[in-house]
């Protein structure tokens, strides 16, 4: 929309936060995943041949939820039943929480599911009853910059007979679809970032119950059971989070940043996207100068409000520790949008033209014959012609 001829006319910075003082009010609406402001009696405006740039220069948050929530933390169970008809057993959460280091986020897959593993082992008739019990992380390097592969190298230990657990699949689900295990449970939202966090491959089928995502080696004499990931583990799937804005302007954005439910990843649809927030263990902020990367030109010229969102690298709203967090608790964020109205000059190549003079009551214009008409004159001219 802009050209090289655009004029700055006005310039507003605007300051939101979404804390919320005094009381809550009814709505229970989410105020961090999703704001609206509301500018009453002070509309954004912009006159015609105008129009409105909206930009991110300031945002700040503490980052007051997890790195590993229900966005990447599911795994599926499978009995492959020995090579036969494979089912799907169970799903798998491990704790919602921040792991200190790699190390740390193995001992806790490892510890949760030895804890899952030990339950089946009661509620399943295809797998032993046993305990598990996570007896080794071999995962290097164990402190961040240290030497070593990066990938999860865990053993579980039991203290029966494995038997039928020889038959486990473990599985990092990336899939819209809902699957039913063998119990008749129905286990839902399984398009998740495990995969990622955990070094496994993903698994896009959801009807595949026999394909692994970690490499399984068990030894029945020893009565192990030991887990390797196949790429480097990673502390958090969100390096960044999205701000978005109610109005689609004139930048674009891959598909799967703003829905993962489909198959064209790679196409480029038009954005609402405001900026790109980075996050770290203590905050999510951006600072900018006045000349701010991220800016949307609005297609209206009179806005009276502003919806807001915040979301993941899959168009997703981010997981709250607790369903109150952002209006009881202390999610909430603040940051300064600068609205700049310009003024597009006609085009140079644009036809311009005056109202034609009335040689009736024009005093530039003069008769060239008889002085006595008073009636206008195909031969009138104007002064000066």
């Amino acid at each position: 929309m802009a050209g090289s001829f655009e004029k700055l006319v006005r310039s507003q910075d605007l300051f939101l936060s979404t804390q919320i003082s005094g009381e809550t009010g009814s709505s229970g609406k989410q105020e961090f995943n999703s704001f609206k402001a509301c500018f009453n009696q002070n509309p954004l405006k912009a006159g015609a041949n105008q129009f409105l740039r909206m930009s991110l220069t300031q945002f700040f948050a503490y980052r007051n939820f997890y790195y590993i929530n229900n966005t990447n933390n599911k795994i599926i169970i499978a009995d492959n039943a020995g090579g036969g008809t494979a089912l799907f057993v169970d799903g798998l959460n491990f704790a919602s929480q921040d792991y200190a280091d790699i190390e740390d986020l193995a001992t806790g897959f490892g510890t949760a599911l030895a804890t899952k593993l030990t339950a089946l082992g009661t509620s399943h008739g295809g797998f032993p009853s046993t305990t598990w019990s996570l007896t080794s992380n071999s995962t290097l390097p164990t402190a961040t910059g240290g030497t070593g592969t990066r990938k999860m190298d865990i053993l579980l230990t039991s203290t029966n007979a494995i038997g039928n657990f020889a038959n486990l699949v473990l599985q990092c689900p990336q899939y819209t679809q809902n699957i039913t295990t063998s119990s008749g449970t129905t286990i839902s939202d399984n398009f998740n970032d495990s995969y990622a966090l955990l070094g496994g491959k993903r698994i896009s089928d959801s009807t595949d119950k026999t394909s692994q995502s970690f490499t399984l080696t068990f030894d029945g004499t020893a009565k192990t059971l030991r887990i390797q990931g196949f790429f480097p583990l990673q502390r958090t799937t969100t390096p960044f989070l999205y701000l978005r804005s109610s109005y689609n302007g004139n930048n674009l954005e891959t598909q799967n940043l703003n829905n993962f439910n489909n198959n064209q990843d790679n196409h480029m649809i038009n954005s609402t996207i405001i900026g790109k927030l980075a996050v770290s263990d203590n905050s999510v902020s951006n600072q900018f100068d006045a000349l701010s990367p991220y800016f949307v030109d609005l297609e209206p010229r009179y806005i009276t409000e502003l919806d807001f969102r915040i979301t993941d690298h899959h168009g997703r709203p981010i997981p709250l520790i607790d369903d109150d967090a952002d209006t009881l608790g202390n999610l909430f964020y603040n940051m300064t949008l600068k609205v700049n109205t310009y003024e597009t000059p006609p085009s140079p190549f644009e036809l311009q033209t005056r109202r034609p003079a009335n040689p009736l009551t024009d005093t530039n214009y003069m008769k060239l014959t008889n002085t006595a008409d008073t009636k206008p004159n195909p031969y009138w001219r104007q002064v000066g012609e």
